[in-house]
């Protein structure tokens, strides 16, 4: 398992380096956010079926922005092959929290008083 997605299973932030010209391919869930610290970085997300075709979505950031992925899936990073290094973070998303998991007969509970 790559590292990338090992610390992701444990809900951990993963910071990976990429040289010009390297890809990363790594396994994501929805709501990840993707953060580029230094170079430039393009992401092709998970493909999905639209109209009868397999399509992947394609963005490009650079140093300082980053991007929520709206799917889980495997996605590709790639430095472009005339740049700086690439350094990024990915960081899995959030936990519900408890008041949302909460079952509806508490809160029913709650409101009678008992």
């Amino acid at each position: 398992m790559q590292p990338a997605a090992a610390a992701l299973q444990e809900g951990a932030c993963a910071t990976t380096r990429l040289s010009p010209g390297q890809s990363l391919r790594t396994a994501v869930p929805a709501g990840t956010v993707l953060w580029v610290r230094e170079g430039r970085l393009r992401i092709d997300e998970a493909p999905q079926w639209l109209a009868e075709r397999c399509v992947s979505a394609s963005h490009t950031l650079a140093a300082g922005e980053q991007h929520v992925l709206s799917r889980s899936g495997w996605i590709c990073l790639t430095a472009p092959a005339a740049g700086p290094v690439a350094t990024l973070s990915l960081t899995p998303p959030s936990a519900p929290r408890p008041a949302a998991r909460a079952p509806w007969w508490l809160a029913v509970r709650r409101l009678a008083g008992f």
